[in-house]
């Protein structure tokens, strides 16, 4: 994900480890990790003022926000979007955890 300015790119892993990355020199700037029940990362999505980042499960189930300022967790969620087969209106729903926080 980038940022809606485009000097900040989001990207997950597999193992649940998120890099946060300066653009356009590609300056790793944070890491974010989740706990062990993680799976994977499926989706992610900056704030409108880029300050926090959402990331959400690829089951689904689990969404964790971060502000990027000090790099805290600023919420974990297991009951976001109880579905197995994630799909992209997921990302409306991290976008208004977003603007809620």
């Amino acid at each position: 994900a980038f940022s809606s300015d485009r000097k900040l790119m989001a990207t997950g892993l597999g193992n649940g480890t998120i890099w946060l990355w300066r653009v356009p020199d590609m300056t790793l700037l944070s890491r974010f990790t989740f706990n062990q029940n993680w799976v994977s990362v499926a989706e992610l999505a900056f704030s409108p003022d880029n300050q926090s980042l959402a990331a959400a499960s690829d089951s689904g189930n689990a969404v964790r926000i971060w502000n990027l300022l000090s790099a805290s967790m600023l919420s974990a969620s297991t009951a976001v979007a109880a579905r197995a087969d994630y799909d992209r209106s997921s990302q409306a729903e991290m976008e208004t955890a977003l603007i809620a926080h």
